[in-house]
């Protein structure tokens, strides 16, 4: 799964086995000031809430374990894995990934495939009109909403999974549904 994109190597999947106790305490010492407890968001630095059944059904497991190990670099996200300056292994960061996936309560949605055909000039006039407000005139994310322009998130996150944020906006979150006031 981790190799299907170049840019991203030793990034061994998800261990189902992995204890949810000891991913929620690693989550609490390392995620919980910025996400919040229980992944509920917005603590600091504007952290996305990660506990949302509109993401959790839709991010892979290799998008959440590159965030988590490389971090976003321009972003108060730091890198955790041990490769690049943090205290987390690979077993740890896959830990954190099945407490999180253990507060997914919505059947998971195969959007990673899903082919996005577009126009990239009509796109721009859309997000000029629709998404700069938010995200930043050239998605460079704000006070109010993420990065979406980051390289190393490009990289990881797919063109479906972008679609279906876009379709069905992030509910509990200020992401609006864009579902039936754009085609």
């Amino acid at each position: 799964m981790c190799a299907a994109v170049a840019v991203i190597t030793g990034c061994p999947p998800h261990e189902p086995s992995s204890s949810s106790e000891n991913g929620k305490q690693l989550y609490d010492k390392y995620c919980a000031l910025c996400h919040a407890e229980d992944a509920k968001g917005y603590a600091a630095d504007n952290a996305n809430q990660l506990a949302n059944d509109t993401f959790l059904a839709t991010v892979t497991d290799k998008l959440l374990f590159t965030a988590i190990d490389r971090g976003r670099r321009g972003s108060p996200m730091a890198a955790y894995g041990k490769d690049y300056g943090g205290p987390l292994g690979h077993s740890d960061i896959n830990k954190i990934i099945g407490y999180l996936r253990g507060l997914q309560r919505v059947k998971s949605v195969a959007v990673s495939s899903l082919a996005v055909p577009g126009d990239a000039a009509a796109g721009a006039a859309i997000y000029a009109s629709e998404c700069k407000g938010c995200h930043g005139p050239r998605g460079d994310g704000s006070k109010q909403a993420p990065s979406v322009s980051k390289p190393l998130f490009l990289a990881t996150a797919s063109d479906g999974f972008l679609r279906y944020a876009i379709e069905k906006g992030r509910p509990t979150t200020p992401m609006p549904a864009f579902e039936g006031k754009l085609t």
